[in-house]
């Protein structure tokens, strides 16, 4: 009896470790505004590398880059713009497997440097140029408004500044 027990629990165990990597245990941001799958997040990771590549430790910021433009959509733009934002997006991964036949992700800089200045250029929808200027925008908006770029670059001090009791007027 004892054996039969043991042998169901090993089967359990087994059948639970078989199973365990098909899990997806990556937390992931859901905006209440804007459906994005796995894929298109990782496309718009991949730009926003490319538009501004950068090293974190130089300029820390609080959130990375494509929750920054994701948060943006979700609360600051309206329901058309987030449509033509995740139209531009999806025409942009089906521009991409059509014409250049490769991931965005393994294009050389070259490719990456090339295919940015040939959007304009492309016979391309309104909507895939949207999706490109609104990345680009809020990709340098992000790193524009980070503490580290602020307070060194600008010179820009926190409120409420300095107080000078004693100054010649």
């Amino acid at each position: 009896m004892k054996r039969r027990a043991a042998l169901q629990h090993i089967l359990i165990g087994a059948t639970g470790v078989m199973f365990f990597p098909a899990c997806n245990f990556e937390k992931e941001i859901v905006y209440n505004n804007i459906l994005i799958d796995k894929s298109q997040r990782k496309l718009l990771l991949d730009f926003t590398k490319s538009l501004l590549p950068r090293d974190n430790e130089a300029f820390p910021t609080t959130e990375p880059t494509q929750h920054f433009i994701l948060n943006n959509l979700n609360q600051c733009f309206d329901t058309k713009e987030i449509e033509k934002f995740m139209a531009g997006l999806s025409q942009s991964q089906l521009f991409l497997a059509e014409k250049l036949n490769k991931d965005f992700a393994e294009l050389t800089q070259e490719e990456k440097k090339a295919f940015f200045l040939q959007i304009d250029d492309l016979q391309t929808s309104d909507e895939m140029k949207y999706f490109f200027a609104t990345t680009k925008n809020l990709t340098i908006e992000h790193f524009t408004t980070s503490e580290r770029f602020m307070t060194e670059q600008l010179e820009y001090e926190m409120v409420p500044s300095r107080y000078l009791g004693c100054v010649n007027l």
